[in-house]
C-alpha cells in the first residue's frame, strides 16, 4: 500500500499547484491517458465499454503542498494526527482506477476535476462532452464512506435500481448491501445519461473532516473482488431521469459563492479559509447556521476512530 499512502501525502485542494502536482505524477502518467478542455482525465479500455469507473482528483484541503501520513501498521490503517482531512476521498478512488487500469478490466476511466467545489468536471461533461458517454450502461464511483454500502439513493433520487445494487452485492461480496442515504457527488449529473449509477463505498471514514482514516485492509480484499465483477452482465433496469442537481443543498457550494440562505457567517468562513485552518464541526455549524449544518457529512455525529474510540471532534 506504499503507493496510496504516497499519493495521500498530497493535499489537493481545486486548483493547487500540490492537485496538479498529484495529477502529473500519478495520473497524466498512465499511456493513454487524455486531458478534456475542463481539465477531466479520462481513459478509453476496450473496444465498447459499457462501464464507467470514476473518481475525483480534488480534496478539502485548504492549504496548498504536501502533508504526513500516519500509518497504524497493526489496525492498518492511514491516519493524520494534525487535525486536518487525510484526503482519502477521493485518493483511494483514484488508487483504485489505476490499479483497476493496470489490470486491464475494459470501462471508461474518469477522473473527475472540481468534485468538492461543486461537481464542475462532472457537469461540464454532462452539458458539452456527453457523447463520451454513449454506449455507458453503468456508473461505478469509488466515493463513498464505509465499507458495505452500494448506493441507490442520492437525497431521496433514484440512482441504480434495486436489481443492479443487489446484482453487485452478490458479485462484490465483503458483506455489501444497497443503501438509502447518498449525497449527491459527481455521477449525479449523469443520472440523465446513464442508467444506473451508484458510489460504492471504500473504506474511508470521518470524510471531511480532521478524524478521517483509510481502512487499508479493506482495500486488500475489496480490490481482488472488484476484479472479479463481470460488469457487463449486471442487469440495467432504471430508467434515465436527470435530477436538477444545482438544486440539493450540499457544503460543497458554500465555496461556490452561491446563496445558501440566511445566517451563514461568510465572512468567518474566509477569516479561516485564509488562515489554512479547517474548522471544527462545532464553529462551522455555527457559521453555516442550523438549517444547513444539519445535512452536512463533516457534522454527523457519533463518529469514532478506528479503535472505535468516540471522536471529540471540536
Amino acid at each position: 500500500m506504499k503507493d496510496l499512502k504516497e499519493m495521500l501525502t498530497y493535499n489537493r485542494a481545486a486548483h493547487t499547484p500540490s492537485e496538479q502536482a498529484f495529477v502529473d505524477r500519478f495520473i497524466d502518467r498512465v499511456p493513454g491517458m487524455r486531458q478534456d478542455a475542463y481539465g477531466n482525465r479520462y481513459l478509453r479500455l476496450g473496444e465498447r465499454p459499457t462501464t464507467l469507473f470514476s473518481a475525483h482528483t480534488d480534496s478539502v484541503h485548504l492549504a496548498d503542498g504536501r502533508q504526513c501520513v500516519q500509518e497504524d501498521r497493526q489496525a492498518r490503517v492511514f491516519y493524520k494526527d494534525d487535525h486536518q482531512p487525510l484526503g482519502a476521498d477521493n485518493a483511494t478512488g483514484c488508487w483504485l482506477l489505476l490499479k483497476l487500469i493496470a489490470a486491464g478490466i475494459p470501462g471508461l476511466y474518469l477522473f473527475h476535476r472540481e468534485e468538492e467545489i461543486g461537481c464542475r468536471g462532472s457537469d461540464w461533461i454532462a452539458h458539452h462532452a456527453a457523447p463520451r458517454l454513449a454506449g455507458i450502461q453503468r456508473a461505478i464511483a469509488f466515493d463513498w464512506h464505509g465499507q458495505t454500502d452500494i448506493i441507490t439513493q442520492f437525497e431521496g433520487d433514484r440512482c441504480c435500481s434495486e436489481a443492479f445494487a443487489t446484482a453487485l452485492a452478490a458479485q462484490l461480496g465483503l458483506g455489501f448491501t444497497p443503501g438509502t442515504d447518498g449525497s449527491f457527488s459527481d455521477i449525479g449529473c449523469y443520472l440523465g445519461l446513464i442508467p444506473e449509477c451508484t458510489n460504492i463505498s471504500v473504506g474511508f471514514s470521518n470524510a471531511h473532516t480532521g478524524a478521517e482514516y483509510q481502512d487499508y485492509a479493506f482495500l486488500l480484499d475489496l480490490l481482488p473482488a472488484l476484479l472479479a465483477v463481470d460488469w457487463d452482465g449486471l442487469p440495467v433496469a432504471r430508467a434515465c431521469v436527470p435530477v436538477p442537481w444545482y438544486a440539493k443543498l450540499n457544503f460543497r457550494f458554500l465555496f461556490d459563492g452561491l446563496d445558501l440562505g440566511d445566517g451563514i457567517d461568510f465572512a468567518a468562513m474566509a477569516a479561516m479559509v485564509a488562515a489554512g485552518r479547517y474548522p471544527p464541526p462545532r464553529e462551522l455549524a455555527r457559521i453555516m447556521g442550523p438549517t444547513i449544518c444539519a445535512g452536512v457529512e463533516g457534522l454527523r455525529a457519533d463518529a469514532r476512530d478506528w479503535r472505535g474510540r468516540l471522536i471529540m471532534r471540536d
